[in-house]
């Protein structure tokens, strides 16, 4: 498994001196440091965690993220899923219906539910209070994408803004235009559906001389996509996923001279039952809320759509017959693949997916008029086989 994942880090640092027939380059700031990570399917969810825990760790003061997802159900779900605090262990009682609910999640959907509706919400010094949390709280998370009204997007910013330590998750409506604070890091957690938009993303973070990073979340068989940046001018430095898992995870649960005793046999069998743990506890949470539940099935139907609209120089790195069904459900934490029937998949030519373009749901990017929805025909039909 190593060799693989060193097979895959080497096209990273291969892809460096590599080109591309595309001859439109870019200009990042000197002060953008910019990273590319390999995670097999399966091990998305742990990894972008991870990531987020290790950020935490290194700049634990002040920071802010973006965290850019395909589109708009994968940023519902991912928001739903950290904001519950789906990792943290927690206190289960019975409602009327019989349901689990942990009195934590319930407090924070019902906060978000009130914010969507313009009801104002309880302030974090009074909830604290109420609550008998410490006040000393770790980041709070946020999302952003345009099917929500413009209030609530503008209160969303406001409070992101106004937080020493936020998570953002987003689609590309955050990727131009709007005017963040300081953003120490972008996470492009899916991969942008063409290159110029992995430099919008990424150009979020870095500015007016700041240093700041960039992180492109890639499946061993996008590993190609690298190329087509480096042809561009975008210089990329490969993680590797065992050191992420080991540096943000092993802190945890070992003490450092815990730590020094063990052999790297022992910390990979350690980092191994720690990630499978984590990934059980994302799939109970799915699992005991039901909002969450169908909120991730959406997400994972809107992430293969998304999945099939590239430009065709990109068809053979992104192609969505090589995804295997099942993993994908495990990184939207579902313990059993959704039914793919043919027409959830975008065929552009469909009302069924005219329809979703038109109501910008269904997986499309925001920004997919610039990316030729004629093209996606031949890929929506492959995977939907």
């Amino acid at each position: 498994e190593d060799g693989d994942e060193d097979d895959d880090n080497e096209q990273i640092q291969n892809s460096n001196d590599a080109g591309n027939k595309l001859n439109e380059r870019y200009s990042l700031p000197e002060s953008l440091r910019n990273h590319a990570l390999i995670v097999p399917m399966e091990d998305r969810l742990v990894a972008l965690a991870a990531l987020l825990k290790l950020i935490r760790r290194n700049t634990p003061d002040k920071f802010k993220i973006l965290v850019f997802c395909s589109c708009v159900d994968s940023v519902d779900f991912h928001y739903e899923l950290f904001a519950g605090d789906a990792l943290k262990p927690v206190d289960e009682t019975e409602n009327d219906d019989g349901e689990k609910t942990s009195l934590m999640w319930k407090k924070k959907l019902r906060n978000h539910r009130d914010k969507e509706r313009g009801i104002p919400v309880m302030k974090e010094e009074e909830e604290n209070q109420e609550g008998g949390h410490s006040k000393d709280k770790e980041e709070q998370f946020y999302k952003l994408h345009g099917e929500m009204p413009f209030e609530v997007r503008k209160g969303m910013l406001q409070d992101f803004s106004s937080q020493r330590k936020a998570v953002l998750f987003t689609t590309d409506v955050a990727a131009r235009g709007l005017d963040f604070p300081k953003i120490s890091w972008v996470i492009q957690y899916n991969t942008p559906s063409n290159p110029t938009e992995f430099v919008h993303r990424a150009g979020r973070a870095g500015r007016m001389g700041a240093t700041g990073d960039c992180i492109l979340l890639l499946l061993p068989e996008e590993a190609r996509y690298t190329q087509i940046l480096t042809g561009k001018g975008v210089h990329l430095d490969a993680y590797r996923l065992p050191e992420v898992f080991d540096k943000a995870l092993m802190a945890d649960y070992l003490k450092e001279r815990q730590k020094a005793k063990l052999d790297q046999k022992q910390r990979r069998q350690i980092v191994a039952e720690v990630t499978a743990s984590m990934q059980k506890r994302f799939e109970d949470f799915t699992l005991r809320h039901p909002n969450v539940h169908e909120t991730a099935r959406k997400a994972f139907l809107s992430y293969l759509r998304a999945y099939t609209v590239r430009p065709k120089e990109l068809r053979d790195v992104f192609n969505i017959s090589g995804l295997h069904y099942g993993k994908v459900a495990k990184s939207f934490s579902l313990r059993e693949s959704p039914k793919v029937a043919k027409e959830a998949l975008l065929d552009p030519s469909s009302p069924y997916a005219r329809k979703q373009i038109s109501s910008g749901r269904g997986g499309v990017p925001e920004e997919a008029e610039e990316i030729g929805l004629e093209d996606s025909e031949e890929a929506g039909k492959r995977g939907s086989e």
